[in-house]
């Protein structure tokens, strides 16, 4: 992991003084950051690596003179990010955080290994992008305390998708750069169509109810 960051054109950038679009790469690094992170399986290993990264960033600062005030503000924000990023995955992809973590853990790791599979071939008619945002949409409300990879998995299920993380994590970052306030197109259309779907039936009820009175 630490080879693939320090590759990264934010930290390129740092390294080099160039100004040039700190915010755009500070987005890139940081989804990068987030998407390697999200594997539980490697957290250990990457989590020394973002030490040695969060090093390496403070070192430079206090190491080279004439570093302008841009690249330290930029070099601050990085660190504070890693170090907050740090303690997010520590916190979700350690089983030992506390009695309900512990217990949490454990039904997840059960209803994972018993979780029943489709009943039925069918597929649900949604596109790849929908998909996407229908799993961050679950994660964030529905399953807060599951990993997005377990979420993942749980609504793969339930639509017959087949979505990796990989897609996952680069869709995600798609629907965040959308520029028109809208992001989740697909949550807002599809609360939109339901709620005037159920605005016709009610109508249809009282229409029903007031010609039988």
């Amino acid at each position: 992991m630490i080879d693939a960051i320090l590759r990264d054109q934010l930290v390129s950038v740092i390294i080099s003084g160039n100004q040039e679009n700190f915010p755009v790469r500070f987005g890139e690094f940081a989804d990068k950051v987030t998407s390697v992170c999200s594997a539980p399986e490697d957290w250990t290993v990457n989590s020394a690596e973002l030490i040695k990264l969060k090093s390496t960033l403070e070192l430079y600062k206090m190491t080279y003179t004439g570093v302008s005030d841009a690249v330290i503000h930029i070099i601050g924000v990085t660190v504070t990010f890693i170090h907050e990023i740090r303690d997010y995955f520590s916190n979700l992809h350690s089983p030992f955080t506390s009695d309900y973590g512990i217990m949490r853990h454990k039904a997840d790791t059960d209803q994972g290994s018993v979780l029943p599979k489709s009943s039925s071939a069918e597929c649900a008619e949604i596109e790849l992008i929908e998909s996407i945002e229908f799993i961050h949409g679950c994660a964030f409300k529905l399953f807060p305390r599951l990993s997005k990879s377990r979420v993942r998995e749980k609504v793969n299920d339930f639509l017959g998708t087949n979505i990796t993380d990989r897609q996952m994590h680069n869709n995600f970052a798609n629907i965040k750069s959308r520029q028109n306030g809208d992001h989740a197109q697909f949550m807002k259309r599809w609360y939109t169509s339901f709620n005037e779907e159920l605005v016709i039936k009610s109508r249809i009820s009282d229409d029903r109810r007031s010609v039988k009175s």
